[in-house]
């Protein structure tokens, strides 16, 4: 489902557990917060989320009930403008900003994999099984970070927190011809064969290890 801000706030005033990982939910200035409150009560009973009565329907529960994983997940992973937590179950919960709306949904890790590959056209190339995995190389982070604007925006941040604290950064980067990953932390860059890359993200989003997985 898409929400304003406003509805975002909201559902964070309601939904139990700390501040939400990556999501910055001002509250709005005093001069506008009796406006904004009855604009988010229209918005959300006209998305049957809240009844006549400005209390939760039985449907509005859900996003409340989804943010709340999302609030109090110990683990979370950010792949460019998406925010993700893991569930119980193999589902993940995504929120993913944009300039008016928030996106958010409970998906399988097999259906965002599935948007990846359409981005990511690299990734579904084909590879010869024996190929060898390319050595590591180290590159400074400045250079790097001119070296990668010619991958335009071909490109992919993957970082896995804990307690909101970064514990991997990686960037995959990629053109017709070639992949590669660079290793935020360390300063190491690998070139990745297509099924290299599927099976880094494949781990990633499936256990939130980020361990490199050979061909």
């Amino acid at each position: 489902m898409k929400f304003s801000l406003q509805e975002m706030i909201f559902m964070n005033s309601v939904a139990k557990g700390p501040s939400p990982f990556a999501l910055e939910l001002p509250l709005p200035k005093s001069n506008e917060k009796e406006a904004m409150i009855e604009n988010t009560f229209k918005s959300l009973q006209d998305k049957e989320i809240l009844d006549a009565d400005r209390k939760l329907t039985a449907a509005g529960i859900v996003p409340i009930q989804i943010f709340e994983q999302y609030k109090n997940a110990k683990e979370h992973i950010l792949l460019n403008r998406m925010r993700i937590c893991r569930t119980n179950n193999p589902t993940l919960i995504v929120i993913a900003p944009g300039e008016t709306e928030y996106e958010m949904a409970a998906v399988h890790p097999a259906i965002l994999l599935e948007i990846l590959l359409r981005k990511i056209s690299y990734m579904c190339g084909a590879q010869d099984k024996s190929a060898q995995p390319f050595p590591e190389v180290q590159i400074a982070y400045d250079i790097w970070s001119q070296d990668i604007r010619a991958f335009g925006d071909q490109n992919l941040f993957a970082g896995t927190y804990t307690g909101q604290q970064p514990v991997t950064q990686k960037a995959y980067y990629w053109n017709q011809n070639q992949g590669f990953v660079y290793d935020i932390n360390t300063h190491m860059q690998r070139q990745l064969h297509p099924r290299e890359m599927r099976m880094e993200l494949m781990h990633l989003l499936g256990s939130f290890e980020t361990q490199e997985v050979s061909a």
